[in-house]
């Protein structure tokens, strides 16, 4: 059985004079041509997207490691090694902190920065990112108060206050660097 092509080109062929062929090729040509142009236009537009997020998710990730390093380097450092002394390792483990730090920053692009630039509204992004730094904060800590024997209260309580503060901090300029990069 020949394909569908086939059968319907010699059903018309003998009824299409060459001009009409002519113009069907220049037809065709053209919306190829026309197809291809805006396929690279979409291949530029998803580009350009994907090149806004990205400088939109480093802005934030700078962010946020700059906030989160004088808070654990300089503000809280006493109080954890008080509080945590005991579990505190020398050195810490730097993988899992990027590894924390690269999902964290992704979280609030994907559920605080973007859709408070697509609402543009500063109002949601600072709700959001409260929201957002208390439950994720709150998943860890609360976590160790209830599995980890002498967690302490205060750290709980510190770290939750904390996840909120930092979260809205780093949403609201993750926000403003999304308006800045448009």
């Amino acid at each position: 059985m020949r394909p569908q092509a086939d059968v319907e080109f010699t059903r018309w062929k003998d009824k299409l004079s060459f001009l009409d062929v002519v113009r069907l090729v220049e037809l065709l040509s053209y919306k190829c041509r026309r197809q291809g142009k805006f396929l690279n236009a979409r291949l530029e537009f998803e580009a350009k997207m994907l090149t806004y997020y990205l400088k939109l998710y480093f802005c934030t990730l700078l962010a946020f490691f700059a906030i989160d390093m004088v808070w654990l380097g300089l503000v809280a450092r006493g109080f954890y090694q008080k509080q945590l002394g005991y579990l505190l390792r020398p050195d810490p483990n730097w993988t899992a902190a990027i590894v924390f730090y690269l999902l964290f920053v992704f979280g609030l692009l994907v559920f605080v920065v973007v859709p408070g630039l697509q609402a543009g509204s500063t109002k949601k992004v600072l709700i959001l990112g409260a929201l957002f730094g208390l439950i994720t904060y709150a998943t860890y800590d609360l976590t160790n108060l209830a599995t980890v024997k002498d967690w302490p209260l205060a750290v709980t309580l510190v770290d939750l206050l904390w996840g909120g503060i930092l979260a809205t901090a780093v949403s609201y300029l993750g926000f403003q660097a999304g308006r800045w990069l448009q």
